[in-house]
């Protein structure tokens, strides 16, 4: 009998939870909750759990999260702008309340959502990733996920790089961009929180935005300056580029062709000529984050 592998993916309008049977994809089974408080919504992904015989467990979650394995509080989301969920200990809830449900004691891996969806495209990739992959997902917010060495990187906690300082386009030099801390840096252009503030409209009015608005255009160049700051710091073998403002095909495009002017035939790399295959999708997309909760989970047991 196949061994069963659980995922959770926790995310800010709702949280997910799937199996598979024997490696981390295809999905077998998975359930949705909404994103309330976490008591609330971890239960209702722990009842949903406990009945179906999981071998390992791994989660990758909105973030800041603590990620020292030495610190007390790891596995603890810490100043997230969701009050329920600040100072959350999110791994231990989930280690305590399994072990009440089920009898069995579970090494739950945790790791941001970014940086786990990173790690899933290095494995997905590896036959033209030897060591280096950063993951971007464009959103109500901005993340970034780094493999770096083969390894995801922490340090001081994990990367930021949503909050990259960029230069600013003429089409913006009127708005004053919407992050709370740094109002101008990449997520306070780049989300869909910014387009839609900028057009006067509701987030989910966007997808009827014709593609030749410019905002498309301006957003697209903001995120290409990240990938020729992530290209130049990291030197990614690929950068993947995920979250629901890239569900716009002509982003892409866009991105490709702000990039290639930006970076100007500084680099030469056959892998940066073929930018179709540097700059792409997650592959596994929409399970991708589940996938990679998966894989962390069976890799940690």
């Amino acid at each position: 009998e196949e061994m069963i592998y659980a995922g959770i993916e926790t995310g800010g309008t709702s949280c997910k939870v799937a199996i598979a049977e024997g490696g981390y994809y295809p999905i077998k089974d998975k359930a949705q909750f909404d994103t309330t408080t976490p008591q609330e919504t971890l239960g209702k992904i722990v009842e949903w759990l406990k009945d179906k015989n999981i071998s390992s467990l791994g989660v990758v979650a909105f973030g800041p999260l603590c990620l020292q394995k030495e610190d007390p509080q790891f596995g603890y989301v810490t100043n997230t702008p969701k009050k329920a969920w600040e100072n959350f200990p999110l791994r231990n809830f989930l280690i305590e309340n399994l072990e009440k449900e089920t009898g069995k004691k579970f090494n739950v891996a945790i790791d941001t959502d970014v940086n786990g969806c990173a790690y899933l495209e290095k494995v997905l990739y590896k036959d033209q990733v030897k060591e280096n992959l950063s993951y971007i997902t464009v959103g109500t917010g901005i993340g970034v996920g780094m493999v770096v060495n083969g390894k995801l990187v922490h340090g001081l906690g994990h990367p930021e790089a949503g909050h990259m300082s960029i230069k600013k386009l003429d089409y913006d030099k009127d708005f004053e961009g919407v992050c709370p801390y740094h109002k101008d840096c990449l997520e306070g252009l780049g989300t869909n929180v910014s387009i839609a503030k900028r057009l006067g409209c509701k987030i989910q009015d966007l997808p009827s935005v014709p593609d030749d608005n410019p905002v498309w255009n301006a957003v697209a160049f903001y995120l290409a300056e990240a990938c020729l700051n992530l290209t130049l710091v990291a030197s990614p073998e690929k950068i993947v580029i995920g979250g629901g403002v890239m569900n716009r095909a002509i982003m892409y495009k866009l991105i490709r062709e702000h990039f290639s002017k930006l970076l100007n035939g500084y680099l030469k790399h056959p892998k940066l000529i073929d930018l179709e295959n540097y700059i792409i999708s997650p592959k596994l997309h929409p399970d991708n984050g589940l996938a990679a909760g998966i894989l962390l989970g069976m890799e940690a047991n």
